[in-house]
């Protein structure tokens, strides 16, 4: 790791480990290798969808799986051939897909909506759905902070290596070490699609401990803050072979929630805690724990679109402002981090970041240039696809071909008012994206129409 600093802590989550040794073991018998391709229909409130995935790897170059033995060493174990996908959901072009093919055959994944809103697959089953009321959000709150600028994503995306440290109790939770290896694979590959999707970041798998030996886990007896010490502890003495970015230490019972280091990402402070669910999952905490360690502090922007990642973690969207501080983290890290050129595996579906404005009731229309800080990590051209007819706010909106700024596209929404109002639209079709927030103050005895005019970008759809 680096050598950069930070001194902040953030409570939701902590962790701790001590290396001996390094003994190879036999292979695991797991399952035979997965399909390049796969296709999953899933069935959800008499709704059936279809995931079309593709396998992309997500053990990185550093990947290595250790299991801590009863003589205090480590037996290295040889798990199945990848088995991760991304993809796509035919039936909603806004939406990504992910998951693992468990060595019962058995697909295990995940679908992100446009605005965030999750199922979590298992089959053609959806075992449970999380911030599913976002599909029709409109509590929007004017950004404390700034959002996305114009260009600030780029076109690239980077790998950032991860390790893992799973205790004791986790270990005996899953009851073998491929049982654990599968639900650390899941989670991880969970986090992938939305930090692909939303900061063109692709964490990957570095190496990954597993306690298997209650008597020489190095975290019994440990809680809370006193937890995430001595992972710190553990894996800056004893794991400096390797070189994970971040780690990130998983455990049932040590922590009730997720702890981490801000803005600490490829440093001696890389490190977070983080709780897992009864079946072994920690996708949910270790999202909002990482982006702490990408730069984020909590409630980032108040709540501009509503519990964000960082300020109560239901969608699985970074807002705006979210993004904003991860991109800034991301552009003094580079030298850290893997280059992957722009990312082509699958195509994914644009992010419409937050744009706002302030103007004055009876003050000359604003124009913005909504399309200017979207972007997706393809690096594709985005254009609008479609339009709702009427804003959340209640404003007519209408799309003018080749009369905005340039020759532009005018996508514009005015009503006629004589009150300050806030007026949002959000929309998002295939390789388009959009979500602009306008704000309007009336000044002291004025009145007249409010207008304002956010211009797409003019490109083929």
């Amino acid at each position: 790791m680096g050598s950069r600093r930070s001194n902040w802590r953030v409570w939701m989550g902590r962790l701790g480990a001590v290396l001996i040794g390094c003994w190879l073991s036999a292979p695991i018998a797991w399952a035979a290798g997965a399909p390049t391709t796969w296709v999953q229909s899933v069935t959800h409130d008499g709704e059936t969808i279809t995931l079309r995935l593709t396998k992309d790897d997500l053990r990185g170059p550093l990947f290595e799986l250790w299991s801590q033995n009863a003589a205090g060493g480590y037996d290295i174990l040889s798990p199945v051939a990848e088995r991760a996908y991304i993809g796509t959901v035919d039936e909603y072009p806004g939406a990504v897909s992910c998951g693992v093919l468990q060595d019962n055959g058995t697909f295990r994944g995940g679908v992100y909506f446009d605005r965030g809103e999750t199922w979590f697959t298992l089959g053609t089953t959806v075992t449970g759905t999380r911030a599913v009321d976002y599909a029709s959000f409109n509590a929007w709150h004017y950004p404390g902070a700034a959002s996305v600028g114009a260009g600030d994503a780029g076109a690239t995306a980077y790998a950032y290596d991860v390790g893992v440290d799973a205790d004791n109790d986790y270990f005996t939770t899953a009851g073998s070490a491929a049982a654990a290896f599968e639900e650390i694979e899941y989670s991880v590959c969970l986090l992938r699609a939305l930090f692909l999707k939303d900061v063109l970041l692709s964490p990957r798998l570095g190496r990954v401990v597993l306690r298997a030996d209650n008597f020489n886990d190095p975290y019994i007896g440990t809680s809370g803050g006193v937890y995430l010490d001595a992972v710190r502890a553990e894996w800056n003495t004893n794991h400096t072979g390797t070189d994970s970015d971040v780690v990130m230490g998983v455990s049932p019972t040590k922590i009730g929630g997720g702890l981490a280091w801000v803005g600490a990402i490829n440093s001696s402070l890389a490190y977070s805690v983080n709780a897992s669910s009864n079946t072994g999952d920690f996708y949910v905490v270790s999202r909002h724990e990482l982006g702490h360690n990408w730069g984020c502090s909590h409630f980032v922007g108040g709540f501009p679109e509503g519990a964000g990642i960082m300020g109560g973690n239901q969608p699985s969207r970074f807002s705006g402002c979210e993004v904003n501080r991860i991109f800034g983290k991301r552009n003094s890290s580079l030298s850290d981090l893997d280059s992957l050129g722009t990312f082509a595996a699958v195509d994914l579906p644009p992010y419409a970041a937050l744009d706002s404005v302030i103007f004055e009731v009876g003050a000359p229309g604003v124009t913005i240039d909504v399309l200017g800080n979207d972007y997706d990590a393809n690096g594709d051209l985005l254009s609008i696809g479609s339009h709702d007819a009427v804003s959340v706010g209640g404003a007519t909106v209408s799309l003018s071909p080749g009369t905005g700024p340039g020759g532009k596209r005018l996508l514009s929404f005015q009503a006629s008012s004589n009150r300050a109002i806030t007026a949002t639209f959000s929309r998002s079709a295939n390789r388009a994206a959009v979500s602009a927030l306008a704000r309007t103050r009336k000044p002291a005895g004025g009145s007249g129409p409010i207008t304002c005019a956010p211009v797409a970008t003019s490109c083929a759809c």
